[in-house]
């Protein structure tokens, strides 16, 4: 049957969803288009980055709602301490310090975290999924290999 026809309604959709901050993927999922449509209908169109920070921002302040529900405690926003730190939350579970990332985006390299772990902490990734809302918190072991 293959994906539907763009009609004005859906382009309309689509430009919406894009100008919120939504990824070409995320389209795709939501509106059941082909990517490219995305590419061909969306290339000019621009990002609010108005849009995407709100976005961030929102998911920040509910990560640290789901960390609270899953028993950490003392919890610290590192981004209000650093601008741009390489962990977003630094919190505590079981007597064990945690650094997490939060992110709302499917693409998230845990490679790029390498070099930033610090021996004695627990190191995690905890995303939310922008499409269902859903949170999942991934703990990274990296163990070196020689």
């Amino acid at each position: 049957m293959g994906r539907p026809r763009i009609n004005q309604e859906t382009l309309n959709k689509m430009r919406e969803l894009r100008k919120q901050g939504l990824t070409y993927k995320e389209i795709m999922d939501s509106l059941g288009v082909s990517k490219w449509a995305c590419v061909n209908y969306l290339k000019d169109v621009e990002v609010e980055a108005s849009a995407i920070e709100a976005e961030w921002k929102k998911a920040e302040k509910e990560a640290v709602e789901f960390l609270q529900k899953m028993g950490f405690t003392d919890i610290h926003d590192l981004n209000a301490i650093c601008p741009s730190p390489y962990w977003d939350v630094l919190a505590r579970r079981d007597e064990q310090w945690w650094l997490i990332d939060v992110t709302v985006s499917p693409r998230k390299q845990v490679g790029g975290k390498v070099p930033f772990t610090v021996e004695g902490y627990v190191h995690a990734i905890l995303y939310r999924n922008m499409n269902t809302g859903s949170w999942k918190l991934v703990r990274i072991i990296m163990e070196e290999v020689e």
